[in-house]
């Protein structure tokens, strides 16, 4: 896709059983640092959120993201958050606006949100520099909308949670990729 039209390579990684199969390296989340198929990078973009545990096991995972930010001399971590992090009561919303103080003030998926990207201001790493992207729900134009975190389907309806006052901006997933090489060629 977007990085390969400019230039750029990558790995990408996920969970599973420690291996590499072209730019695909999996293994323990939690033990990234110690996995010896990662290589080093000039940026690292995290998409990963485990939505199955709770905050400190995330909490975790960020810590171990960042000791192989550490180890691998990593100058940029992209950290794909959300626009959930922002208080519910904002009007009006941009990029010195404070996330969320308290992470229990949030319903699951973003009080996850909120506690990793506190997690990441207050521990910094010497050399790397965090980018936070914080979208509103991600689509792609002609594909079938996630059933994952906001959007539930029960008995062929779609419905999506929320507050009715709330105004959650739709973004394309092409945009987030533009970003992301943007920011990572910055």
């Amino acid at each position: 896709g977007k990085l390969e039209q400019n230039g750029m390579t990558y790995d990408c990684f996920s969970r599973g059983n420690k291996m590499r199969k072209d730019n695909i390296v999996t293994g323990d989340v939690m033990e990234m640092e110690k996995n010896k198929f990662l290589d080093t990078y000039d940026t690292v973009v995290n998409y990963i959120l485990l939505k199955e545990y709770n905050i400190e096991e995330n909490l975790n995972y960020i810590k171990s993201l960042l000791a192989f930010c550490k180890k691998a001399n990593v100058k940029k971590l992209i950290q794909i958050s959300s626009i959930s992090v922002y208080s519910n009561e904002l009007e009006y919303v941009n990029e010195k606006t404070e996330i969320e103080k308290d992470f229990h003030n949030k319903g699951g998926y973003a009080s996850l949100k909120v506690a990793v990207d506190h997690y990441l201001i207050e521990n910094p790493i010497e050399g790397l520099q965090i980018c936070f992207l914080r979208p509103g729900y991600i689509y792609e134009k002609n594909h079938e909308p996630s059933k994952a975190g906001i959007l539930i389907s029960k008995f062929g309806l779609n419905i999506l949670l929320g507050d009715k006052n709330t105004v959650l901006p739709l973004i394309d997933k092409n945009k987030i990729h533009e970003a992301i090489v943007k920011i990572a060629k910055e």
